[in-house]
């Protein structure tokens, strides 16, 4: 576990395995690079994953003042980014890995997303506006001094079902202070703001593609699996059944299996 200075934040990263196979692997929001330990444990011994904590989780330092925090994900990401790289993004991690591939197609040897809530990709629907005008109300909720329930909702829905008591003190409250992050990411993953569902763009990603999702997930997940399919005509949709969204800490076995499969073995 070591520390670089990138964009202006102090960023802490993991490293799972020591082969010669670089592989790059980014995390949810409200989540930690850590969090990639088991599926890591299921992976290929060629294979030497990176897996940084964004900033202001884990053991990263805080977002500069101002910037655009997918901005700065994803320079962040960029930075651990080399040729033939294996690329691997869960939820908003997700979005960061698609938007690094559409920037970087040729350094990019595979591209796996894991449920990226890249919620733009599903379409107008009216069960998509009425969720987006939910988060409005969190977001003016939190703000207003309600940080608390507001996190505690987001993590029932998106968490994986543990409970919110069983958490500790430290981690209920740096959630808390993660929500910040995740209120000030939405227009980069509700009004494609960075132009990743762009046709061209995509057609210019040539590597094999992986989209996973869990069984028990939402309905609106296989709907933005779609949508990125229309875009990544090489891409193939994967169901795990029994998972939700936190399926790479329930299912690590499976998604790590998925994973091997769409690098080719793991092999270079």
């Amino acid at each position: 576990m070591l520390d670089s200075k990138i964009a202006g934040v102090s960023v802490h990263h993991h490293r799972f395995g020591d082969g010669p196979d670089p592989a790059l692997f980014l995390h949810c929001s409200l989540g930690h690079g850590g969090m990639w330990r088991g599926v890591a444990r299921h992976m290929p011994k060629t294979l030497q994953i990176t897996a940084p904590d964004f900033p202001d989780h884990g053991h990263s330092s805080p977002f500069p003042e101002g910037r655009n925090v997918h901005d700065v994900s994803t320079e962040v990401a960029e930075a651990f980014l080399s040729d033939g790289m294996h690329l691997v993004g869960h939820s908003f991690g997700g979005t960061v890995a698609l938007r690094l591939a559409l920037r970087h197609p040729e350094k990019v040897k595979s591209l796996t997303l894991i449920e990226p809530v890249l919620f733009c990709a599903a379409g107008p629907t009216p069960e998509l506006q009425a969720l987006r005008d939910s988060e409005a109300q969190a977001a003016e909720q939190y703000h207003n001094g309600h940080q608390e329930d507001i996190t505690r909702r987001f993590n029932r829905r998106w968490g994986g079902g543990r409970r919110w008591h069983e958490y500790s003190d430290e981690a209920r409250a740096m959630m808390i202070r993660q929500m910040a992050f995740v209120l000030a990411v939405g227009p980069s993953i509700w009004d494609d703001t960075h132009d990743l569902l762009n046709p061209d763009r995509m057609a210019r990603l040539n590597c094999p593609v992986s989209l996973i999702r869990g069984g028990d997930s939402e309905d609106l997940q296989q709907a933005i699996h779609l949508g990125l399919s229309n875009g990544l005509t090489q891409a193939k949709d994967h169901v795990i059944r029994g998972a939700g969204h936190m399926l790479v800490v329930t299912h690590p076995a499976e998604a790590a299996e998925i994973i091997e499969n769409t690098m080719g073995g793991g092999k270079a």
